[in-house]
């Protein structure tokens, strides 16, 4: 079982590092989305996001500051739903999608709860030690 959570750690993490690379390889699109969204300070909004997704997922994979990383993607999703998914505010068929984009990120979150539970127990097997 062991090498099942190794290899859900490394979907995961891997998820969130492409995204973070994904942000700044597109970071012009991103901050052009994240200014019709009316984020406050979309370039630093961006940047940050993007390297909050890169390093939780690094520690994700590795198992390295597994809380912290977990906990800061957490904090970040979340933002992400209420800030940039606000279905609530629409209707017709932009509601729908910004519906299922809000509910695929609480998902998410659902998910990394349930592995914050986890790394709470400290047991994360093959991780690199600092």
């Amino acid at each position: 079982m062991e090498i099942l959570f190794l290899i859900g750690r490394i979907i995961l993490g891997g998820f969130f590092i492409k995204n973070g690379i994904d942000h700044f390889g597109k970071f012009e699109k991103k901050v052009g989305y994240a200014r019709v969204r009316n984020l406050p300070l979309p370039v630093l909004s961006v940047a940050a996001s993007g390297v909050v997704l890169l390093l939780s997922g690094i520690g994700i994979v590795l198992g390295v500051y597994t809380s912290l990383a977990i906990s800061a993607m957490i904090a970040l999703l979340l933002l992400i739903a209420f800030l940039l998914h606000p279905f609530w505010r629409m209707s017709g068929s932009e509601r729908v999608g910004e519906y299922h984009s809000f509910m695929n990120v609480m998902a998410i979150v659902g998910a990394l709860l349930m592995v914050l539970y986890m790394s709470a127990g400290l047991y994360w097997p093959y991780v690199v030690n600092l």
